[in-house]
């Protein structure tokens, strides 16, 4: 092939299609001079077929966008019930695309412009509305961070100011109006940055990712997006600050290794891509210092995260990991988080056995032995037994004294007591430990209660108790419901 017809991997949008060499001239590349026609840029367009990127970086990504519903004079929050009665081929054509030309580009410049109220919205989701996504205090710059990448992000604010409508007066047409307008300036965003990669694209992604998982909607092709945007897989030095040197910066990668756990989303649509075990590798004195022994969104020791970033659905792994929660030394803290740390370690080890139980269903080849070392340890009713103490002893405390120490801890006990209730067939021989869930529901989960899960864990769990086995697949009970559950 002559050079002059080589195909070329950058280039104008002209060249690329007629698979010419390009200068990539600025504002327009010769060729297109010399042949007398209009330089379209450099920017490429991603074309959607039926909610899925057909190439480029986003390929085989849902279309963001189709991750909410239509916004509408009459729009209603989102229940459990309308997500239950659409399947996951359903809720890929449920919002159509808004974008002519489809492009990412928007429509009018003013699109993109925060309103005064928007602003107020978003200082008031750095003052109030980041307390309600974090298990533990968080760091006094973590306002000052935001604020300061909001700056770099045209969607950060907007999300923000979406999230706090959310938390003031739940799903009203103000949030959801808000919140679509965030999801089209982000694609707008992640189209201008191009291969640039900053952690405030991060952090807009990861605040979308929140306001989905409050919908039950599915974020890992989210996670994905932002992955391989960033080239998280390869070194993460690249990222704008660098991590290695910026400790905020590494705070936002932590967030994003915990949502992609294998443990902390029901019904994921993608395997976790370990992102937690390679932020990890950044520690340094300086980042401990400032962040100190405990991750603030779930509220746990990085210790007690370093061995669930270790679960995948490997059998020979998980044996070894099993191991690893036992020989946990624990971490200092008021007597109300150490009930709470111990309750996510005895879920740790029932979600492991459980995965375990499901590959020996399978017929998986290393089926039959799995639970070989398990009559070395304590079998799954004694585990289960420490759990619904630990559990006991939040909910007496907090009916003592009118709440935990801290007080925000009762946002962290989503993963045990689901865990915990997907034990049916012991619950069932052991019916006080049944009540003691029922009144720690009672205590922590009121019905308009701002959880990430909310109702639709409820909804499986009761599932699990009328199927009535250990083989419940609550995993795949979501997937049949289109939806993904955070429960961190």
């Amino acid at each position: 092939m002559s050079g002059s017809h080589r195909r070329t991997r950058g280039g104008c949008v002209n060249c690329k299609k007629r698979k010419r060499k390009c200068d990539e001239q600025r504002p327009g590349c010769m060729a297109c001079i010399d042949r007398n026609i209009q330089c379209e840029g450099y920017a490429h367009p991603v074309r959607w077929v039926e909610g899925i990127a057909s190439r480029g970086r986003f390929v085989g990504v849902r279309d963001p966008g189709l991750l909410l519903q239509p916004v509408e004079a009459t729009t209603a929050a989102p229940t459990v019930d309308r997500v239950t009665s659409s399947s996951p081929a359903d809720t890929a054509h449920t919002t159509p695309l808004q974008f002519p030309g489809d492009t990412l580009h928007m429509a009018e410049e003013d699109q993109n412009r925060i309103s005064d109220e928007e602003s107020i919205a978003f200082e008031k989701f750095l003052v109030t509305g980041l307390h309600q996504l974090c298990n533990a205090e968080i760091y006094g710059w973590l306002s000052v961070f935001f604020r300061a990448v909001s700056k770099e992000s045209r969607a950060l604010p907007l999300v923000g100011a979406a999230l706090q409508a959310y938390y003031d007066n739940g799903w009203t047409v103000t949030a959801m109006e808000r919140m679509d307008r965030a999801i089209r300036t982000f694609r707008t965003d992640l189209e201008i940055l191009g291969s640039e990669r900053r952690s405030a694209t991060i952090c807009s992604g990861l605040l979308i990712c929140t306001m989905c998982l409050y919908q039950t909607r599915p974020i890992t092709p989210y996670l994905r997006l932002l992955a391989d945007m960033h080239n998280l897989k390869g070194s993460l030095e690249g990222l704008t600050p660098n991590p290695l040197v910026h400790v905020p910066s590494q705070h936002v990668l932590e967030v994003l290794g915990v949502m992609d756990m294998t443990s902390f989303l029901i019904g994921r649509l993608h395997p976790s891509l370990g992102i937690w075990k390679r932020v990890r590798d950044l520690r340094s004195d300086t980042s401990h210092r400032v962040l100190g022994d405990i991750e603030v969104v779930t509220g746990l020791p990085r210790t007690l995260l370093d061995i669930f970033s270790e679960i995948t659905e490997q059998c020979d792994v998980n044996s070894q990991v099993e191991a690893m929660f036992w020989g946990w030394r624990g971490c200092v803290g008021t007597l109300d988080q150490c009930h709470l740390w111990d309750s996510w370690r005895y879920a740790g080890i029932l979600d492991i056995r459980r995965r375990l139980r499901r590959l020996w269903a399978s017929n998986a080849p290393c089926g039959s032995s799995v639970f070989d070392n398990l009559d070395q340890a304590a079998n799954n009713e004694a585990v289960l037994c420490r759990l619904i103490a630990s559990l006991d002893a939040l909910s007496r405390k907090a009916k003592t004294v009118g709440g935990l120490e801290p007080s925000f801890l009762n946002k962290g006990l989503i993963f045990p007591f689901t865990l915990a209730n997907l034990e049916v067939p012991l619950l069932k021989i052991n019916p006080s430990w049944k009540s003691t869930l029922e009144d720690f529901q009672s205590v922590f989960f009121s019905k308009d209660d701002v959880t990430l899960g909310g109702s639709a864990v409820l909804t499986l769990i009761n599932q699990a108790w009328e199927a009535g086995t250990h083989s419940f697949d609550i995993d795949q009970a979501a997937r049949e419901r289109g939806i993904e559950i955070g429960i961190f």
